[in-house]
């Protein structure tokens, strides 16, 4: 019996939930970033509860090393803890910690802007500070187990006194006061920052077109600087082929100067990394004016019009010439034939004088537009030939033999008609 209850309690055991870690991976996800660390949510089935309210309003969060120093530079990093002292408090908790605003991101964080990072108890994590201007609110939502997320106080961390160097702040500022010499192809090192190629972010075009803008996607940028060659207007009128964008600026405007193509591309900085420098692939515009388009359009339709035109008399031409080789290929064989038969027509008159010793009755005529006046028809012996004159006196002759035909047709046909009417038997 003994053994089946350790059976038991060891199944139930195992079947209890992590929430702690499932805590963090669940606002750490995409899907539920924009679950905010406040009194206002939900998690794990219970309200969040406030510090003032949690069991252990001595859990809060520290910056390792203390405050800011002063002449420090910018961006820099620190180091912070959630701890307790607490003694009573399970040791066993997990956090999950969040910055606000542009100015700081955690090293390793999660969600927009990487203002998002989990750790376990005494865990350190990283955040990057890059404005030393502004001060920064870091605060932490906990538990130890299946139970209420309980907050951190909010934990403020201000700039060190004094006027402080601000790095970002250098290198872009320096680039935008050199706009009009600067070589903007030959830039590697801006502030002892290096500035390496990016695969990823990309140039576009935004707005309208009355209204055009030039935009980057694919990356969350801190500080941008866009940059057009000349016959394009991006910036101030100081600067008129630079633009300085924050993340949180709109889009600048981008006019337009001269009929010729325009490339533009953007150098920029990433708030989790304060070492190093993006550059864009360039974006190409090539110029094609709408008058020129229209007179193109307009002169390659004369063109095809005119070659439809050539095409046709070519044609026509062709057919022209084709039926004129036709026309004389047969004027040729007609020719041809004409010369046969004179040659013909010489040879029997030549075979009849010697054969009779006389000429013919009728010289043969041979023309293309007269026919021959008489036939001749050749006996077995080539030699002896009979010659048919064909004149007038032929055709009265062939008229008469033809009509006696026909009155003998019809006087047999008259006497053999027999009466019709009725015989007697």
């Amino acid at each position: 019996m003994q053994y089946w209850r350790l059976l038991v309690t060891a199944f139930f055991i195992g079947q209890q939930p992590r929430p702690t870690r499932s805590f963090a991976t669940y606002l750490l996800s995409r899907s539920n970033c924009w679950t905010d660390l406040s009194t206002d949510e939900v998690i794990m089935n219970h309200r969040v509860v406030s510090h003032e309210e949690s069991d252990d309003p001595m859990m809060h969060i520290q910056l390792v090393g203390g405050p800011l120093p002063a002449g420090t530079t910018f961006p820099t990093k620190v180091a912070l803890q959630v701890l307790t002292e607490n003694p009573s408090t399970n040791r066993d908790y997990q956090y999950v910690m969040e910055v606000n605003g542009t100015g700081a991101a955690f090293v390793g964080g999660s969600c927009d802007m990487d203002r998002r990072i989990a750790g376990r108890a005494k865990d350190i994590v990283e955040l990057t500070l890059k404005d030393a201007r502004a001060s920064v609110t870091v605060w932490a939502g906990w538990a130890a187990g299946h139970e209420a997320v309980r907050l951190t106080p909010k934990f403020i961390i201000d700039p060190p006194a004094g006027e402080q160097p601000n790095l970002e702040k250098e290198w872009y500022e320096a680039l935008m006061q050199s706009c009009a010499s600067v070589d903007w192809t030959s830039i590697d090192t801006l502030a002892s920052r290096p500035v390496v190629h990016s695969e990823t972010a990309e140039l576009y075009m935004d707005g309208t077109v009355e209204l055009p803008r030039v935009a980057l996607r694919n990356v969350d940028f801190s500080t941008l600087v866009i940059h057009a060659t000349a016959g394009a207007t991006v910036g101030t009128t100081s600067c008129p082929h630079m633009a300085l964008v924050s993340a949180s600026d709109e889009w600048p405007e981008l006019s337009l100067d001269e009929e010729r193509t325009i490339y533009i591309s953007g150098i920029y900085a990433l708030a989790s990394d304060p070492t190093t420098l993006y550059r864009t692939k360039a974006l190409e515009l090539e110029w094609t004016a709408e008058n020129d388009t229209e007179t193109d359009i307009e002169h390659h339709k004369e063109e095809e019009e005119e070659g439809e035109v050539t095409k046709a008399r070519k044609e026509a031409k062709d057919a022209r010439i084709h039926d004129q080789e036709k026309i004389n290929k047969r004027v040729e064989s007609h020719a041809k034939q004409i010369q046969r038969d004179r040659e013909a027509v010489k040879k029997r008159g030549e075979s009849w004088k010697a054969s009779t010793g006389k000429e013919t009755r009728t010289k043969p005529r041979a023309t293309p537009d007269q026919p021959f006046d008489h036939v001749y028809v050749p006996n077995s012996d080539e030699t002896d030939s009979v010659v048919f004159d064909v004149g007038p006196h032929y055709y009265i002759a062939m008229a008469i033999l033809i009509g006696a035909g026909v009155v003998a047709t019809q006087l047999c046909l008259f006497t053999s008609r027999r009466d019709k009417g009725r015989r007697d038997l």
